[in-house]
């Protein structure tokens, strides 16, 4: 891991299969998670299903992802040059794909 870099350990899934994959962005100022996935997404890796909207005020819910084991709103969060994140999907809810998951269906304790 570089210095002036952050790590980003994606989780990545479709039908079949689920797995992590890794990307470095280089960055010299702190990053909100939200924009930093959006960077995988445009320059790394179009192929990255998640929620491409955020209200960037840490209310509407709509970029919630689980970070480094815990749900925040990818919007409201700093990564700083030198951070390793894993991003999940929200917990609780069910996988759509990559981390997009359905909102409006929560899982229950069973599952």
């Amino acid at each position: 891991m570089k210095k002036n870099s952050i790590t980003l350990k994606i989780y990545r899934s479709d039908a079949e299969n689920s797995t992590f994959r890794t990307y470095e962005i280089s960055i010299e100022e702190p990053i909100t998670l939200q924009n930093a996935i959006r960077y995988v997404y445009e320059k790394l890796d179009r192929t990255l299903a998640f929620r491409n909207y955020s209200c960037y005020k840490g209310v509407c819910g709509t970029c919630t992802v689980k970070l480094n084991g815990k749900n925040v709103r990818s919007c409201s969060v700093l990564l700083y040059p030198g951070d390793e994140a894993i991003v999940e999907p929200a917990d609780g809810f069910f996988i759509i794909r990559d981390l997009v998951v359905d909102f409006d269906r929560k899982k229950d304790k069973f599952g």
